[in-house]
């Protein structure tokens, strides 16, 4: 990918001051991004302080070279959300409803704070990506220097319509996964609107 298209400046996402992820103390928002085959399914963390921390928990992904029919193990990516609220002071799961809704909706059965965030809605996206970069720019973030969230950052390209800018693959069937990427998007734009306004409790989602 050319410093053109890419979304983020080179060095900007790798400069940016190192922190281990919060003790049980920091309230947090998790984002969810999740898929069935070809891309891979994340869970990133973002506390909700002045300068927001932001941490991979987990990335399922394809392994390099392997051409067989791989599958996201949705009882391992269950597994670990329902650990979430016992390691985490846990406000909030923001997730992607795309193809998993049962599972959203049987983790808010469980008692987890689920939200849905769409991201292929641009009214969420065009913003969220904006102030995202913005904060990166001006050092607005620490992060645990996980080199799997490097990577999926790496591989994101901003692409602009009549909409806005917001990110996205270089193509539709590009092995450059951006999923962890979108799930620091998510989580960083919830943790923020939180501590924003402490006092407008999330939109959490029911189901039919």
């Amino acid at each position: 990918m050319n410093a053109q298209t890419a979304w983020l400046p080179s060095g900007a996402w790798s400069g940016l001051e190192q922190a281990p992820p919060p003790g049980p103390d920091v309230p947090v928002v998790v984002g969810f991004d999740g898929s069935f085959a070809n891309d891979s399914t994340a869970l990133v963390g973002c506390t909700i302080e002045d300068v927001p921390r932001i941490w991979l928990i987990k990335a399922w992904e394809r392994p390099p070279g392997d051409r067989d029919e791989w599958r996201v193990p949705i009882s391992e990516v269950e597994h670990e959300v329902f650990t979430l609220a016992g390691r985490y002071n846990l406000v909030e799961l923001a997730c992607d409803p795309y193809r998993w809704s049962r599972e959203l909706e049987n983790w808010a059965a469980a008692g987890l704070p689920v939200t849905e965030y769409a991201t292929a809605s641009a009214a969420r996206t065009v913003p969220a990506t904006a102030k995202f970069y913005d904060a990166v720019l001006s050092g607005g973030i620490k992060h645990d220097h996980n080199p799997t969230l490097a990577r999926h950052l790496d591989n994101c390209i901003v692409r602009t319509d009549r909409l806005g800018p917001r990110v996205t693959k270089e193509h539709k069937n590009s092995p450059r996964k951006i999923d962890a990427a979108i799930c620091a998007l998510i989580a960083f734009d919830r943790a923020t609107a939180r501590r924003e306004e402490p006092v407008k409790p999330p939109e959490v989602a029911f189901f039919a």
